[in-house]
């Protein structure tokens, strides 16, 4: 699943404890199923073993991810989080989402 946001991120500051939560249909925890991040300019990914049990995913990320110039997307200290859900409607797809985010 990837993230796009408005200005380049610190793929320093990014790593598997920045994702909150991951959960898929059911509110099964997924987290284990996460493998690596991975950032190409503004463009956030985080990569995870395939899903393909139908219904909800949400990807929760956040606070401490940073620009290029070292600020937090959690500027005023409210514990920001992006969050984010998408459906998966058959068993021959597969979980894969693109979301844009503002700083």
């Amino acid at each position: 699943m990837s993230f796009h946001f408005d200005e380049p991120i610190a793929g320093n500051t990014l790593d598997l404890n920045d994702v909150v939560s991951f959960t898929g249909p059911g509110g099964a925890d997924l987290r284990s199923q996460i493998l690596r991040w991975t950032v190409s300019g503004s463009q956030a990914t985080v990569h995870f073993r395939q899903q393909f049990a139908p219904g909800a995913y949400t990807l929760t990320v956040g606070p401490d991810i940073r620009d290029l110039a070292d600020n937090p997307m959690d500027q005023n200290g409210d514990e920001d989080r992006v969050k984010r859900t998408t459906r998966l409607r058959r068993p021959s797809e597969s979980c894969r989402r693109t979301w844009r985010c503002r700083w």
